[in-house]
């Protein structure tokens, strides 16, 4: 099925996947003059829970969400965030076009083929892409290995901004605690979110940190950075993700880097 958007053609070209709030399909997009400009994903909004869908008033604050996702994530443009090139907000199903992965990092972590080089530099990747997000005034609030995107020439990207909070106290978003306080996934969760429901630039640290944890970097001048990330109390955390990725730069990795 094809579609006009702007300048450009979008057609249908086969599924990627689908989560509880929508779907992926791969797409090409052409110019007017059917000029190829490549394949891409395209992300379309449509919640699977019923339930959702005969509530107007619940439809769209997820459907607000939504658009908040694709607001913030085309406002982060970094080379170790997933860029977003076209949109489509003001029909009933929003959607989003972005470049298509060759896979994830927690299915490369599962397949232990991963260098210590490789690793150390996934490591860095995530922490410049958090820097950026925190740099516009945004918390992610959902970094873990599966949000973290492979692309050609090893490249990662940290996407899915589905759950993003954006700090800037002029911000008119929706608050979110009207449709889950816990939000995130339990092994990545700081103990303020568990139990408090309280997001903070600590509890993203802490994400990460258990993120490169997971890596299994094998360095052990790395296990006090991830212990600095992860500490219980948020005071005795890194203040912010400047620190940590000072602090990373700084590690002799020798010939492993």
């Amino acid at each position: 099925m094809e579609e006009r958007h702007g300048n450009y053609y979008v057609t249908k070209v086969g599924d990627l996947g689908s989560g509880e709030f929508g779907y992926v399909e791969r797409v090409i997009v052409e110019s007017l003059d059917r000029r190829t400009q490549g394949h891409y994903a395209k992300k379309i909004f449509q919640p699977k829970d019923p339930e959702i869908s005969k509530n107007s008033f619940l439809l769209e604050q997820f459907r607000s969400r939504f658009r908040r996702e694709v607001v913030s994530q085309s406002k982060c443009l970094h080379s170790s965030i997933v860029p977003i090139y076209l949109c489509n907000l003001k029909t009933e199903k929003p959607w989003f076009i972005m470049e298509v992965a060759e896979g994830d990092l927690l299915s490369d972590i599962k397949q232990n083929t991963l260098s210590t080089h490789e690793k150390i530099s996934i490591a860095h990747m995530v922490l410049c892409g958090v820097q950026c997000i925190h740099q516009k005034n945004f918390l992610h609030r959902d970094i873990k290995p599966t949000n973290v995107l492979r692309f050609q020439g090893g490249v990662y990207k940290v996407s899915d901004f589905g759950l993003v909070k954006d700090t800037n106290p002029k911000d008119g978003s929706t608050n979110l605690t009207a449709i889950g306080t816990r939000m995130g996934t339990d092994l990545y969760m700081a103990p303020e979110v568990v139990y408090f429901a309280e997001y903070s630039v600590q509890t993203d640290i802490y994400a990460v940190g258990q993120l490169i944890e997971d890596l299994r970097i094998n360095d052990e001048n790395v296990i006090p950075l991830i212990k600095k990330c992860k500490k219980l109390e948020k005071s005795e955390r890194y203040k912010t993700i400047d620190e940590v990725l000072s602090d990373f730069n700084n590690i002799s990795w020798g010939s492993k880097a």
